[in-house]
Parts: structure tokens; sequence; C-alpha cells
């Protein structure tokens, strides 16, 4: 695979990216929030403030 630089872009090699929530549980292998569930690089990022409870 061959990759290209574009204006802007600050972080390269990621195959996929996912979006977590603000908290804290156990993410087993197979679940889409451990990385080891991938044979490729996965890019995280947290949303900050964003949780599961209820306001």
């Amino acid at each position: 695979m061959i990759y290209h630089a574009r204006k802007g872009q600050v972080f390269y090699g990621h195959t996929i990216g996912i979006l977590m929530l603000d908290s804290f549980v156990p993410l087993i292998p197979g679940d889409v929030g451990n990385a080891t569930t991938y044979p490729y690089p996965v890019l995280y990022r947290t949303l900050k403030h964003i949780t599961t409870k209820k306001m």
C-alpha cells in the first residue's frame, strides 16, 4: 500500500480510526475498543466528557 501525504495531514499509517466514550470498562480481544482485535494499526480518540451516564 502506498500512502500519499495531504496538506495538513499530521499522522499516517492507520487503517481505521475509532471514537471512544470517556469511560472505563475492560475491553477484551474481539471488542472494537481493544487494539489487539485488528491485524493493522488502529487510531483511537476519546470523546472527552461524553459518557454513558444520563443527565
